[in-house]
């Protein structure tokens, strides 16, 4: 069983875990800056989670409820545990909390391994929308990243994605266009 081991300060006992499976996880334009993510631990509508496993960590998993969705930042397991079921295991836990939608981004299917990440999220009912979706930077330093997003539970990017990526860029990236 995978346990989701909310995370509200640096002091928590998995954080260093938490940030060397971040790093490792994620290309650094697809990541915030460490000092931005310690800022949202304690948003109400941001949940930073470690996963955990008989009290060993074992992944990180980041999201946010955004009014009539959830949206998933940074879901990740660390290599040594993964091809144990235990992300699709922490995915369906997730999705059982809540009725809302639930957003995430991929890398567009260019590539074997984001097509391999668009399967995973495919088997468990997730939909890809073949609308590019620009990533803001995190920060001036970084660049925009090209993803596309996928939907469980809904067809709300159907009829919405412009209203999905403004409630995005302004609640989690901060990002107002000029």
């Amino acid at each position: 069983m995978v346990v989701f081991s909310p995370i509200r300060a640096t002091s928590h006992p998995h954080w260093a875990f938490l940030i060397e499976c971040y790093e490792v996880s994620f290309p650094i334009n697809e990541r915030r800056p460490i000092e931005a993510l310690e800022s949202l631990l304690r948003k109400t509508n941001f949940s930073c989670n470690v996963l955990v496993k008989n009290e060993e960590p074992v992944g990180l998993f980041f999201s946010w409820h955004l009014g009539e969705f959830r949206y998933i930042e940074h879901f990740a397991i660390a290599s040594n545990f993964q091809r144990q079921n235990l992300g699709k295991t922490a995915l369906r836990t997730f999705l059982t909390q809540s009725a809302l939608p639930v957003i995430l981004e991929v890398e567009p299917p260019d590539a074997e391994l984001a097509r391999q990440r668009i399967r995973f999220y495919e088997q468990e009912d997730f939909v890809l929308n073949q609308t590019v979706f620009v990533q803001p930077p995190y920060s001036s330093q970084q660049k925009t990243v090209e993803l596309r997003l996928m939907e469980w539970g809904g067809k709300l990017l159907e009829r919405e994605f412009e209203i999905i990526k403004s409630t995005l860029y302004r609640q989690v990236y901060k990002y107002v266009k000029q």
